[in-house]
């Protein structure tokens, strides 16, 4: 009994002090925290859980480990009671979107500083994906999260010039959760394109326009400095020209006829290069 005794208040101080390290951003040293209160009590749902939010904070563009926080968190729901099990899918499912949102942004400002590092802002992108996608079988009610993965695949082509399997992948992705996200909301509209101008000017997505551009944007542009710096200055001032001209017709044929279409006609002889290619 006070070998037992000894053992509870060891676990109970590494979880207290885990918990203050997470507090104060210490994720490593929360995780080292939570690994001894697991080397304690292998079953325990809070360590467990601790533990994959910690390894989640602790991921780099480099090296993520989102997967790992997955892990972590689908063994706290395993392990809990079943009165605790729903609460803590919840939890788990936005501690991870939360993570994964992170690591994204970290990837695509790494990008922006650096284009020739496409290659491993992509598999922390994927992981991001992969997270999303297992986080949706936690809480599969939840819009937001949805909303986060079609965010996401919608940027996949502009931001990191996806390889063809990699935009079959998202596209495998949008397709999913569009769905899925209707049958919860008929009502809803999934995020805009990037193509913002375009898209507004000409009423819609499904337009020869509309793809065209981004055909150009992801096939040509993404590649080279100056047309990466458009497409960011582009994300950047985009959609408020688009929310001006969106429900002013006169500004819309405005804009088809002096912009629009002058532009296509430069761009249309690109792209025919770029479907022989």
């Amino acid at each position: 009994m006070t070998i037992e005794s000894e053992e509870q208040k060891k676990l109970s101080s590494f979880l207290m002090l885990a918990e203050q390290a997470d507090q104060a951003g210490n994720h490593q040293e929360a995780l080292s925290f939570y690994t001894k209160a697991l080397e304690i009590e292998p079953l325990n749902p809070d360590a467990w859980f601790g533990k994959g939010k910690a390894a989640g904070w602790c991921s780099t563009v480099g090296k993520s480990r989102l997967l790992e926080m997955v892990q972590g968190i689908s063994n706290a729901i395993k392990f809990a009671p079943e009165e605790r099990r729903a609460d803590l899918s919840v939890q788990g499912a936005i501690a991870i979107n939360r993570t994964a949102n992170a690591l994204y942004n970290a990837a695509y400002q790494l990008y922006k500083q650096d284009i020739n590092s496409r290659k491993i802002c992509w598999t922390a992108f994927e992981e991001c994906l992969r997270s999303l996608d297992a986080a949706h079988d936690l809480n599969p009610k939840s819009i937001k999260l949805m909303e986060s993965i079609l965010i996401f695949v919608n940027n996949l082509g502009p931001i990191f010039g996806a390889s063809d399997a990699q935009k079959q992948y998202s596209k495998e992705l949008q397709a999913k959760y569009q769905g899925l996200v209707k049958e919860l909301d008929p009502n809803y509209k999934p995020p805009a394109s990037s193509c913002f101008v375009v898209t507004a000017t000409m009423g819609g997505e499904s337009n020869i326009f509309v793809s065209d551009f981004r055909c150009l944007r992801d096939g040509l542009m993404v590649r080279y400095r100056p047309g990466k710096a458009f497409v960011n200055w582009y994300y950047k001032y985009g959609p408020y020209a688009a929310r001006f001209i969106e429900k002013r017709p006169a500004l819309r044929l405005a804009a088809f006829v002096l912009i629009i279409l002058p532009a296509y006609l430069v761009a249309k002889p690109i792209l025919l290069v770029l479907d022989k290619s």
